[in-house]
C-alpha cells in the first residue's frame, strides 16, 4: 500500500500532518511540488532511509512528515504508526511552546487520538479504492 503525501488536517493546531509510505523519492516530489528548488533542500534534512520501519520529522520550515516506508496495515505496522504519531504530537505541542508535563498531557492523548483516527480513516479510504 503506497500513501503518498495524504495530509491530514489538525485545524485545532492549525497545521497538516502529510503522510507517506513506500519509497523515500515519493517525499523528494512532493517536496519539489509544492516548494520548487527549496524542496530539494528540505529533503536532504531527511536523514532517514527506507531501511527504517517509520520517521516523524519536523522540517525547517514547519512541514510535517510521518513516514512508513514498509507500512502494509499489519499489527505490528499500526504500532509503528502509534509510535510516529506519539512523536508528531510532541512535535506540534512544541512548535506551539506547549510543553509534555502533567497540565498538558491530556492535550496531548487528545492530540494522539485524533491523529490516529484521521491516519486511519485515510488508510481505510484507500483500501478500499
Amino acid at each position: 500500500m503506497e500513501l503518498n503525501n495524504q495530509i491530514i488536517n489538525v485545524p485545532i493546531f492549525n497545521c497538516n500532518i502529510h503522510l507517506f509510505t513506500g519509497d523515500k523519492d515519493n517525499i523528494k516530489k512532493a517536496l519539489q511540488a509544492e516548494f520548487g528548488e527549496e524542496g530539494t533542500e528540505l529533503f536532504n534534512e531527511i536523514k532517514a532511509d527506507d531501511s527504517i520501519d517509520g520517521l516523524s520529522i519536523m522540517l525547517s520550515n514547519g512541514y510535517k512528515i510521518i513516514w512508513l516506508p514498509k507500512y502494509q496495515n499489519t499489527y505490528s505496522d499500526n504500532s509503528i504508526l502509534v509510535h510516529e504519531i506519539f512523536h508528531t504530537a510532541i512535535n506540534i505541542m512544541l512548535s506551539r511552546e506547549i510543553q509534555l508535563n502533567n497540565d498538558t498531557e491530556e492535550v496531548c492523548a487528545y492530540l494522539i487520538e485524533y491523529l490516529y483516527e484521521e491516519i486511519f480513516k485515510v488508510i481505510r479510504s484507500n483500501e478500499t479504492n
